[in-house]
């Protein structure tokens, strides 16, 4: 079967809550969730780091799955800006006002540039500047849920083959990790998710309906 191809499955979507929240707190056991202080914004690889990283977007992954429409029938693929349109635009919609207020509510929502290099020692300036001249940067902040997302993509894959990710022609690589951004979005869609599967709501609508607003 052929990438980004679709299969109908059965689907146990409490398991999959369950799952989800697994990982979310292997990552949380490994980056704050909400740092008191600008501590980090830019870092060489670590094991640790790389750990975190593939466990928070495969968590956002999941939860993002369990609120997509058609759930049945999701894509195998891992990107989580494809996975996230396929959830109904109300919710979409109604799950950014929800992201915004949680995010505006953090100390720092920091977006972490990391450095994977053949160099085994970089001194903290080298990280610095290498990470301070990726081209992305130029465009803003990552604010927007939607230009986090895509900026996202796939990198569960880059992370978790991340010891293989540099081509044989480069030195190094950037790879970022909006941290802070995604453990917001899974806090927001795990409360509704929850919700959703006690008993039904009236703001967050699982199916091709759309919500009806008072």
């Amino acid at each position: 079967m052929g990438r980004g191809s679709v299969q109908e499955r059965h689907v146990d979507f409490s398991l999959g809550l369950a799952i989800a929240r697994r990982y979310y707190d292997a990552a949380a056991d490994f980056l704050p969730t909400d740092p008191q202080e600008l501590e980090i914004s830019f870092a060489a690889v670590s094991d640790r780091i790389a750990f975190a990283a593939s466990n928070l977007i495969f968590s956002t992954e999941l939860y993002i799955r369990n609120a997509a429409i058609d759930r049945k029938n999701a894509p195998s693929h891992h990107n989580v800006w494809s996975h996230y349109r396929r959830i109904a635009p109300d919710n979409r919609s109604l799950l950014q006002e929800r992201f915004n207020d949680r995010i505006g509510r953090r100390t720092h929502p920091v977006s972490l540039s990391v450095v994977v290099s053949h160099s085994k020692k970089l001194r903290d300036e080298q990280v610095k500047e290498l990470a301070s001249t990726d081209p992305s940067r130029s465009k803003g902040e990552f604010l927007n849920l939607e230009r986090i997302l895509k900026d996202t993509g796939e990198s569960y894959s880059v992370w978790r083959y991340l010891y293989q990710s540099i081509a044989a022609q480069k030195d190094h690589k950037i790879v970022r990790l909006h941290y802070v951004h995604l453990f917001c979005l899974c806090e927001c869609l795990d409360e509704i998710l929850a919700k959703t599967y006690g008993h039904a709501t009236k703001d967050f609508v699982l199916s091709h309906h759309p919500i009806k607003r008072a």
